[in-house]
């Protein structure tokens, strides 16, 4: 065991950084590729396609965190036929220093999770991680036939971008919470005023949380494709222009638990002809 350590020390890069994730003060972390039993594989052997890796890690720990958390940088692994791909919640890292730490996921970052190749094509039903805290980055850039999502409970923060090119998503769910989930950056060039959704014909949306962002995360340079919406969570607040401008809205559900109703936040639905209003909210 002593010459495999060693042996893993020598082909192996681990940077240690630290980096500023949201939600993770003090995270200190190692960036790996690894295999499917948690074993480093050396960059320069991934990069020449001498050797498959299964994921790729940034791991460390947070002050507070019960054990060792991981951020998941990209997927190597062949993908089922059927495109219905289910990412790890936890993972065993084999760190030539410390042993194996069980890793709880909380993140994604970089740009194109499953890389620019035909894997991201592959994707049809995505299950994100069930500690998810954030998506940054470009993260499931290059997921064309991706078409449902549900983002958990967990998650509280999502960068503009991270859902650019998902140009089939038509259904969105977004699991039961009362902490809100926080649209962060600024999105691209070349997407121009898409909102977080925008560049995505979703059809139908269940927002189990309350959606803060400077804009419509629905906002599209396309034609609108919103039909129905339900809303839920408690304590939820519908922010201004939430789904201003959705000419194709038809129903609009508004659970008990739902607070204020933002400015023209239903402005311009065209075809929506009614909402019923719980007793919960307070202004509109």
């Amino acid at each position: 065991m002593k010459k495999v350590t060693l042996l893993i020390c020598m082909i192996v890069a681990f940077f240690a950084t630290a980096t500023a994730y949201p939600g993770l003060d003090g995270f200190v972390g190692k960036s790996v590729f690894v295999d499917k039993e948690g074993f480093p594989v050396s960059a320069e052997q991934v990069h020449q396609g001498n050797m498959k890796f299964a994921y790729g890690f940034t791991y460390g720990t947070v002050p507070g965190e019960d054990m060792p958390v991981a951020i998941l940088t990209k997927v190597g692994l062949e993908l089922p036929e059927t495109g219905i791909v289910t990412l790890p919640s936890y993972y065993n890292i084999v760190d030539p220093e410390l042993g194996t730490l069980m890793c709880k996921v909380v993140g994604i970052d970089d740009t194109g999770l499953f890389g620019y190749d035909a894997n991201g094509a592959i994707v049809t039903a995505l299950t994100m991680p069930e500690n998810l805290l954030f998506l940054t980055g470009a993260a499931v850039l290059n997921c064309p036939n991706l078409s449902s999502l549900t983002l958990p409970a967990a998650i509280e923060y999502m960068d503009v971008k991270a859902l650019n090119g998902c140009t089939s998503l038509t259904d969105l769910t977004i699991a039961d919470s009362d902490k809100p989930l926080n649209i962060l950056g600024t999105q691209s060039t070349f997407y121009g005023t898409l909102g977080a959704f925008g560049a995505s014909p979703i059809v139908n949306a269940y927002l189990g949380k309350n959606v803060i962002a400077t804009d419509s995360p629905f906002k599209r340079t396309a034609d609108p494709t919103l039909k129905h919406v339900t809303l839920a969570g408690v304590g939820q607040q519908i922010s201004d222009n939430m789904f201003v401008d959705q000419k194709l809205l038809e129903t609009a559900i508004l659970k008990e638990g739902v607070g204020d109703i933002g400015e023209n936040a239903f402005a311009n639905c065209v075809k929506l002809t009614g909402i019923s209003i719980p007793g919960t909210t307070k202004s509109i």
